[in-house]
């Protein structure tokens, strides 16, 4: 997000040369602080010794089901001279922390930056079509409580490329994504371009607690660019997460990541020998950037030629031949695949089809309403570039798929 401080501008945010808030500025000094490497599990396990020495009685703590639509967010601070979040489309839950839901403040500074940037993607729309600002395809519905699973449950997937998550204000930025998650019930949520250094294991840690205040449970799955450029810079380009939440937590098997951070990736469990594989991928676009920048296909480019990859000088290609091995050997083991990811060609090019089909997968968007005309997906663009796909057992679990109006949750340049 743009700010008074310029951490970063992602209106061109493939840009070498923007200015970065360092780890010192947030107070993440070291990436090898002791205290990061114990888990919360740890720390309660811990906890729990150190009370029965004391011969004290531990609780039995029970999750709490947060309610079917919550709280919207809310400002308690001066907004006098501050848009309203309600108008920005931050309708987003309370966080819930310590076991209660408590009100949620944004700071007057971060307020003032997100105006800023809504004014500017709201200018935007004028003369774009309609269908911008409405519901596309099937229309979510709502549980009476949430998280919770049981055996008739459908499952509700969330997926968004946030061109970056702020680390401002201790990376509010992720408390307002596990918010939107929350209000819409999102049992799965899949996230590209986080646009941080998680090779740093503060970064990554600050995250992971986010994630933990909603569910300590969660699981979570990064994947990031093999290249380190800074340890003293928040930003780094690329990544995508997959946060599992509730009971469906539980039945996580394996989970892993494309080791050029192209895609993550994890297991679910089923009753039986039904196992589906989710996958929360990023394809570069068509420009290559700068030779030797930081670009994601320029960090791409160098990983593959590391690897002697046949397709080292050619990013778009090598994923789909890879992405289509990694689906032929989880298809080969009895496994379903659903992956979602950022494109960056239409889904209905010549060049899409061709990747689905190798990977023996099936387009969901078109599979479900093919008398619907695609719309965009990317702000700056003029098609749907946002793909979900799956094979085609996965494909008949689909019971509902959507596109949210743009700006629905927060200032993403994707809807």
């Amino acid at each position: 997000m743009p700010h008074l401080a310029k951490v970063w501008d992602q209106r061109d945010s493939d840009s070498d040369t923007a200015t970065h808030l360092t780890l010192e500025q947030l107070g993440l000094e070291s990436d090898t602080d002791s205290d990061s490497d114990e888990t919360e599990r740890e720390v309660e396990a811990r906890t729990k010794r150190y009370k029965k020495r004391k011969g004290k009685k531990v609780a039995k703590r029970t999750k709490k089901s947060l309610p079917a639509r919550g709280y919207l967010f809310e400002d308690k601070v001066d907004i006098t001279n501050i848009m309203d979040p309600a108008d920005m489309g931050l309708q987003v839950l309370q966080a819930r922390r310590k076991g209660k839901l408590e009100l949620f403040k944004a700071p007057v500074r971060y307020m003032e930056s997100m105006k800023e940037k809504f004014a500017g993607m709201a200018a935007k729309k004028e003369g774009r079509p309609a269908i911008d600002s409405l519901q596309w395809g099937d229309t979510p519905v709502y549980r009476e409580s949430w998280p919770k699973i049981d055996a008739k449950a459908n499952l509700r997937v969330l997926f968004y490329n946030v061109n970056g998550i702020s680390a401002l204000e201790d990376f509010i930025e992720m408390e307002m994504l596990m918010q939107t998650g929350a209000q819409e019930q999102a049992d799965i949520l899949m996230v590209t371009e986080l646009n941080l250094n998680l090779h740093n294991k503060a970064i990554k840690s600050r995250l992971i607690q986010t994630v933990k205040q909603y569910d300590k449970y969660a699981k979570v799955q990064f994947s990031f660019p093999p290249e380190n450029p800074n340890t003293t810079r928040a930003f780094n380009m690329g990544g995508t997460m997959i946060i599992v939440q509730g009971a469906l937590a539980g039945r996580i098997g394996s989970q892993g990541a494309d080791p050029l951070g192209r895609w993550s990736w994890m297991e679910i469990k089923g009753d039986g020998d039904k196992s589906l594989i989710l996958t929360c991928a990023y394809r570069v676009g068509k420009g290559k950037g700068t030779v030797g920048g930081t670009s994601i296909a320029q960090q791409e480019i160098r990983g593959l030629l590391k690897r002697n990859h046949e397709l080292a000088s050619k990013p778009r290609a090598a994923f789909n031949l890879d992405f289509t091995n990694f689906s032929t050997e989880k298809q080969n083991e009895g496994k379903e695949i659903l992956i979602l990811m950022d494109a960056n060609t239409p889904i209905d090019s010549a060049e899409n089809r061709t990747f689905l089909a190798s990977a023996g997968l099936l387009d969901i968007a078109t599979s479900r309403h093919p008398d619907l005309e695609l719309p965009r997906t990317y702000q700056a663009g003029s098609r749907c570039i946002d793909e979900a796909a799956g094979t085609t057992t996965a494909l008949s679990w689909v019971k509902a798929y959507g596109l949210f109006p743009f700006f629905q949750h927060g200032l993403y340049d994707h809807r």
